[in-house]
């Protein structure tokens, strides 16, 4: 199983099927915790989602400095919730 993801801008690919992925250092984790860390291969091996949802942003920001004083910032967002 791998987790992967892509991104696109007016219908053109910008980022094409990309792995996703994170790497712990689970001495970090274990001594945070105080027990030890999962000893799957990879993250996500026993993920389970539970909810996801996607959702639109298109909205104006207003920027002090620069050329433009008004940005837009308008994008699509996916949340996962394990």
């Amino acid at each position: 199983m791998s987790i992967t993801y892509q991104t696109s801008y007016c219908g053109r690919p910008v980022v094409l099927e990309s792995a996703l992925d994170v790497t712990f250092d689970k001495h970090v984790w274990e001594n945070a915790l105080g027990k030890k860390a999962d000893k799957t291969a990879k993250w996500f091996d026993n993920l389970v989602l539970d909810y996801t949802e996607t959702f639109s942003r298109d909205t104006l920001w207003h920027n002090p400095y620069g050329e433009r004083s008004s940005v837009k910032d308008a994008y699509n967002g996916l949340l996962l919730r394990h």
